[in-house]
Formats: structure tokens, C-alpha cells, sequence
């Protein structure tokens, strides 16, 4: 299993949110809810929708995104992110 990272943009959101995608997940409309999952404050994965998700992206809400990572990458960029002072 494979993540992305996704960033809010600053005018957006002020978090940033991690969202766990399987590798083949390079196309958002084609996962199942069940497929995507948001890392929250608790340090858990938690199920998000995947509508959700795809809505955001359409609608410019992140202004960064990254390509595939592990986990312990993603969990770096979250901590990287929490460090620059932007609340996740």
C-alpha cells in the first residue's frame, strides 16, 4: 500500500491532510471510499470519502500533492507540516 500527500492551500484550509491511496490510485475517481483514508490528529487512519476527496482537488482546495511515498514518509510530511506551524 501506497500513500499521497495532499495539502491544503493556505486561502483553503489552514491543515494539512494525508490521504492513504492504494498504488493504483493515480486516478481519485476511481477509488472506493473504502480505499481512501484520512490521517488524523489521534495519529489514526481514518475511512474519508472518496467524493469528498475528488471534490476537493477539482475545486483547487491543495496546493501541494505529492506522487506515491511510503507510510513513514507521509507521516514525516504531516510532522514537517504540524513543525512550519500549520496546524493539521
Amino acid at each position: 500500500m501506497m500513500w499521497r500527500y495532499f495539502k491544503f492551500a493556505p486561502d483553503r484550509h489552514s491543515a494539512a491532510i494525508i490521504y492513504r491511496i492504494p498504488a493504483n490510485g493515480k486516478n481519485i475517481s476511481k477509488q472506493n471510499d473504502a480505499d481512501v483514508h484520512r490521517f488524523e490528529a489521534d495519529g489514526q487512519w481514518h475511512v474519508t470519502g472518496s467524493l469528498t476527496l475528488r471534490m476537493q482537488a477539482m475545486e483547487g482546495y491543495f496546493s501541494e500533492e505529492s506522487d506515491e511515498i511510503n507510510e513513514a514518509e507521509a507521516i514525516e510530511r504531516m510532522a514537517q507540516t504540524v513543525a512550519e506551524g500549520k496546524p493539521a
